[in-house]
């Protein structure tokens, strides 16, 4: 998995407020615990994603195509990213929790 520079993290998190989605931690298909970045939403959420990504830094979103899986999560899709890691660009589950405390 990719070690994104702190510039890289920064950049996906702008383009993800910019497309209006949210950023998530995923363990998807064959990951076998290993947490990667996903987009959940639609299909057009993924894609406006991208789109602003690929405006900001196109090598990045090229990166995170190349590694591009779905899966279904009932009424939407998570789009995933098994190169990328969450690490650094989505807090843990565990810090939201202490914040709500």
């Amino acid at each position: 998995m990719k070690t994104l520079t702190t510039q890289q993290a920064n950049i996906i998190n702008e383009a993800a407020f910019q497309a209006d989605i949210e950023l998530r931690s995923y363990s998807g298909r064959a990951m076998y615990g290993s947490s990667c970045l996903g987009v959940s939403g639609s299909e057009r959420d993924s894609a406006r994603f991208l789109i602003v990504l690929a405006q900001q830094d196109y090598d990045l979103a090229s990166d995170l195509v190349d590694s591009l899986r779905t899966d279904s999560l009932g009424m939407g899709i998570i789009t995933y990213f098994t190169n990328i890691g969450s690490e650094g660009i989505v807090a843990d589950e565990d810090d939201e929790d202490d914040e709500e405390n």
